[in-house]
C-alpha cells in the first residue's frame, strides 16, 4: 500500500500543480495590467489627495496663527483700555475724597 502512495501522490501533486498553474495563466495573469494600472491610478489619486490634505493642513494652520495674533492683539487693546479706566477710577477717587475732606471740614466748621 505504501508503495502504491509512494507512486500516486508525486501523480497527484503534479496534476493538483498543472492545474493551478493553469488556473493562474487562465484567471490571474491576464487580470494583472488591469491591477497594475489601477494600482498606479489609485496611486496618482493619493498623491493628489494628500497634495489637497497637506494645502487644507497648512492653510488652517495659517488661520489659527492668524487668529491667535488677532487675540493677542485684542487683549493688548483690552489692557490698554482697562489701565486708562483704573487711571480714570482713581482720579475720580481722589477728587472724591477731596470733596468729602471739604464738605467734612465745612460743616465742622460751620457748627
Amino acid at each position: 500500500m505504501q508503495r502504491v502512495l509512494a507512486k500516486a501522490v508525486p501523480q497527484v501533486d503534479r496534476r493538483i500543480d498543472w492545474r493551478v498553474d493553469r488556473k493562474l495563466e487562465e484567471r490571474v495573469l491576464p487580470q494583472l495590467p488591469r491591477q497594475a494600472e489601477a494600482l498606479s491610478g489609485l496611486s496618482d489619486d493619493l498623491s493628489s489627495v494628500s497634495e489637497k490634505l497637506l494645502f487644507t493642513m497648512s492653510e488652517l494652520r495659517r488661520w489659527m496663527v492668524d487668529d491667535l495674533e488677532a487675540a493677542n492683539e485684542t487683549t493688548v487693546l483690552l489692557g490698554e483700555s482697562l489701565t486708562r479706566l483704573q487711571t480714570s477710577l482713581d482720579r475720580l477717587e481722589e477728587r472724591l475724597t477731596r470733596v468729602e475732606a471739604a464738605l467734612g471740614s465745612s460743616t465742622t466748621t460751620g457748627l
